[in-house]
């Protein structure tokens, strides 16, 4: 009796490791054929602040992207930020297209990023006006009047990504971006998003 229970027992964990055995199979099989994902997208949220004007603005923008290798990746990126109050507001948009160069590890990545873009400036630029139109009320005061701008940008930086799985990551940008019609060369950003590799 207990040499049958014993011989049962043994049959049932033999077919219960060969079952685990090809299902290990099965997956490592599955994932050697999947081809690799070489087109991302993310969404983020983008912190700017402009050199010699007193504003820190806050944005939402979104990366499309292409790794070429694991090392080598060329992406688009746009950001909006809405109208801030501080110095003379105005939204602004910013267009990028660049390289991004590195090492990509299993978990983390590492990376330089440079490329030229523009941003859009609602309020970019102004000029003082006579207190005409009754603007403050004093006839000895001034006014102002704005008008939008649009200037060429370069953007160069570094990246740091996480990859809680082969098909997500988490990704944090830190950088200049160079404003290169008005002077400014020292205009930090940095974003944090989240992305999904197709």
């Amino acid at each position: 009796m207990n040499k049958r229970l014993t011989l049962a027992v043994l049959l049932v964990v033999g077919c219960f490791c060969s079952v685990c055995v090809q299902a290990q199979t099965n997956d490592l099989n599955k994932e050697v054929a999947q081809p690799d994902r070489k087109v991302y997208s993310d969404v983020h949220v983008v912190f700017m602040h402009l050199q010699n004007r007193h504003t820190f603005d806050v944005g939402v923008g979104s990366r499309v992207g292409y790794d070429f290798t694991k090392s080598i990746s060329f992406e688009t990126e746009f950001n909006l930020f809405p109208e801030n109050k501080i110095w003379h507001g105005g939204k602004k948009e910013q267009g990028f297209l660049r390289v991004k160069v590195g090492k990509r590890f299993d978990r983390v990545g590492f990376f330089a990023k440079a490329g030229p873009g523009f941003m859009i400036q609602a309020k970019g630029a102004f000029r003082t006006l006579p207190d005409q139109f009754g603007c403050s009320g004093d006839p000895n005061s001034y006014c102002f009047e704005f008008s939008k701008t649009t200037s060429f940008t370069g953007d160069l930086g570094g990246v740091f990504e996480v990859y809680p799985s082969k098909r997500t990551f988490i990704r944090f940008d830190a950088g200049n971006t160079i404003l290169t019609d008005s002077g400014y060369h020292k205009n930090f950003q940095t974003s944090s998003g989240f992305g999904v590799r197709f």
